[in-house]
């Protein structure tokens, strides 16, 4: 990611501080079309990658969906092992 080295140092700091069992919460905020989309796809690619990360999506049309962004993380978290 091109200018956003410092960001993502950031995250990784965080990243590995909840590695270590010290849980962290990570907000991302910023006006339309600076790239927050593409930050979090690269925050997730690096979670997923350290082992532990599920994602949902808020979706325009879902606003009168209870809980529509947890539906697809605790598929997830609750889907049964393979096997």
């Amino acid at each position: 990611m091109i200018g956003r080295a410092a960001e993502l140092a950031v995250f990784a700091a965080r990243l590995a501080q909840a590695e270590q069992s010290h849980g962290q919460v990570v907000g991302i905020v910023g006006g339309p079309g600076i790239g927050k989309s593409r930050f979090v796809a690269e925050a997730m690619r690096l979670a997923q990658d350290a082992g532990f990360a599920y994602g949902g999506e808020c979706e325009a049309y879902g606003v009168n969906t209870s809980y529509l962004v947890w539906q697809p993380i605790w598929r997830q978290l609750l889907r049964p092992a393979a096997g």
